[in-house]
C-alpha cells in the first residue's frame, strides 16, 4: 500500500474516533459509535461493528466529545486596520475599533558568566500597547542592571509613553514623554517631553513603517551639576514586520539634537526579534545600542544583546 495512503487512511480513522461518541460499560469497555437517543431509562447506541445497541442507562454511560475550542487570537501589538468602507455601514464597528483592549508583554532577560571574568546582566522590560482606527498608546518600561568581576556595569530605570493621533490615512500626531534614571551615568533624572509629525510610507496588515521629526524639551539633573534645560529637534522611525504568524521584527530608532550646542546629541536604536511559542508565551533577542555625545568619553555608548522570554496577557 503507498504510504500516502496508509497516512490518510490513518488520519481518517484517527479523527473519525476523535470525534465520535463513546458508550462506556459498567465492566469499563468502551464502544465507539452514534448516540441515537437515550429515553426511559435506556441508551439507544449505534456501533459500526456491533450495529444499534440498547442497553440500560444504570449500567453504562455515554460520553460526547466536546466541541473543538475556537483558537485565541494572538496576543501581540498589531491590530488589523478597520476597513472604512465597513465602518461607514456599520458604526458600531468603528464604535468598537476605538475601544481596542491593551494588551501588555513582560520581557525578562537574565544573564550569568563564570570563569575568566564573573558577570551578570539582567534585562526587565514591560510593555502596554492599545491601537485603534484613530489613535495609538504605548507604554514602556524597562529596567537594567550589571555587574562584572563585582563592580557594576549598568543600573538604569526608565519608563516612556507615546500617544498619536490619525491626522489621514497615513499621517499622524505623535507626543512623547520618557524619564529615566542612570545610577552608572551619575544622571538622577533625564526627562524629554516631545511632539511632532509622521508619515507611514508603508503601511499594510504585515509591515508599518514609519519617519517623523519634531521638538522637545529636556531636563537634566546630573549628580555633580546643577538641573539644567535645553530645547532639542528630535527625528524617530519604526518598524513592525510581521514576517511570519510566528514570528515578527519590531525596530525603533530616535536621535535628538540641540541646535545651540553641536556637541549636544543623542541616538540610539532598538530593534527585537520575537518567536511566537505559545499564544502567551514568546522568546525575544533584543539588540539595543545608545550614544550619548554629552557625556564622558568612557560613558558614551552602550550596547547589548538580551535573549528574553516574554509573557504576553
Amino acid at each position: 500500500m503507498p504510504r500516502a495512503l496508509l497516512i490518510l487512511l490513518l488520519t481518517t480513522f484517527l479523527s473519525s474516533t476523535l470525534l465520535a461518541d463513546v458508550l462506556v460499560l459498567a465492566n469499563k469497555d468502551r464502544i465507539t459509535g452514534t448516540l441515537v437517543r437515550q429515553e426511559d431509562g435506556k441508551i439507544v447506541f449505534n456501533s459500526d461493528l456491533l450495529g444499534e445497541l440498547i442497553v440500560a442507562a444504570d449500567v453504562a454511560r455515554v460520553e460526547v466529545p466536546k466541541a473543538p475550542a475556537k483558537k485565541k487570537p494572538d496576543a501581540n501589538y498589531k491590530f488589523k486596520p478597520l476597513d472604512l468602507r465597513t465602518a461607514a455601514k456599520d458604526p458600531q464597528q468603528a464604535e468598537r475599533a476605538e475601544r481596542t483592549e491593551w494588551v501588555r508583554r513582560m520581557e525578562f532577560g537574565f544573564t550569568s558568566q563564570s570563569g575568566r571574568a564573573e558577570k551578570s546582566d539582567l534585562a526587565f522590560n514591560f510593555e502596554a500597547g492599545r491601537r485603534g482606527k484613530r489613535s495609538e498608546a504605548r507604554f514602556l518600561a524597562r529596567y537594567l542592571w550589571g555587574e562584572s568581576n563585582d563592580d557594576e556595569t549598568s543600573d538604569l530605570i526608565e519608563s516612556s509613553l507615546r500617544l498619536r493621533r490619525n491626522l489621514s490615512a497615513n499621517t499622524f500626531a505623535q507626543s512623547s514623554t520618557r524619564a529615566s534614571r542612570d545610577a552608572i551615568k551619575e544622571i538622577d533624572l533625564d526627562g524629554e517631553q516631545g511632539f511632532g509629525l509622521g508619515r507611514n510610507f508603508i503601511n499594510t496588515d504585515s509591515v508599518v513603517l514609519a519617519f517623523g521629526a519634531g521638538a522637545a524639551a529636556r531636563y537634566r539633573d546630573e549628580r555633580t551639576l546643577p538641573g539644567e534645560w535645553d530645547y532639542l529637534v528630535d527625528c524617530f522611525q519604526d518598524l513592525r514586520w510581521e514576517i511570519n504568524p510566528r514570528m515578527s521584527l519590531v525596530q525603533d530608532a530616535s536621535m535628538v539634537v540641540a541646535p545651540a550646542n553641536r556637541d549636544d546629541y543623542k541616538f540610539r536604536i532598538n530593534t527585537a526579534l520575537t518567536g511566537k511559542v505559545t499564544d502567551a508565551f514568546n522568546m525575544t533577542m533584543r539588540y539595543e545600542y545608545e550614544y550619548d555625545r554629552t557625556l564622558d568619553l568612557a560613558l558614551r555608548d552602550n550596547q547589548r544583546i538580551v535573549t528574553a522570554l516574554v509573557y504576553v496577557f
